[in-house]
């Protein structure tokens, strides 16, 4: 999961997942086009992970973590079915796993195993640019960065899961 919000509005409009199975992955994009919908992308995502029982629901340090909790109490759900689940993959890399790059930074790391991003100034900083942009024009092209953004934010997550799962079937110790 990877989820993009506005801090200082305390809004989150875009919830991305990628459900991985056997050899198939389905992506997935809630998106809000205002605080009104928060809640309907809220619902849709909670409806998703519960066809998932038993699935780890796999993030990046500790915003996701921080926004469901919050989500959960605006909206009043009971939550415990997701936050039991949510495994957050930057713990597993934190003094354990060194990477030849600069941090330990998604970005950073996933260019290193190989994600891609499509726009060479994608971060979440940039990404509160787009979504003001978008808010200001209604541009398709503004709501299409973030969304091509997201997805390849949960790629790049699914990249570094499979790469520790490697690089842990192949440890010897």
């Amino acid at each position: 999961v990877d989820m993009e919000g506005v801090p200082d509005r305390g809004l989150y409009y875009l919830i991305g997942v990628l459900v991985c199975q056997a050899d198939t992955m389905t992506p997935y994009a809630f998106w809000a086009d205002t605080a009104q919908e928060e809640r309907h992308i809220w619902q849709q995502f909670v409806h998703l992970v519960r066809q998932y029982p038993d699935a780890p629901i796999y993030h990046y340090g500790s915003y996701e973590p921080r926004a469901l909790l919050t989500l959960a109490k605006r909206y009043q759900t009971d939550s415990e079915h997701i936050t039991k689940r949510l495994v957050n993959v930057n713990s597993f890399i934190y003094g354990e796993v060194y990477f030849p790059v600069r941090s330990n930074g998604l970005k950073d790391i996933g260019h290193f195993i190989g994600a891609q991003w499509t726009s060479p100034q994608a971060s979440g900083l940039q990404s509160l640019v787009w979504r003001y942009h978008w808010e200001q024009t209604q541009e398709q092209t503004a709501k299409d960065f973030l969304l091509t953004y997201n997805a390849e934010d949960c790629r790049a997550l699914q990249l570094l899961t499979d790469e520790l799962s490697t690089i842990q079937g192949s440890a010897d110790i």
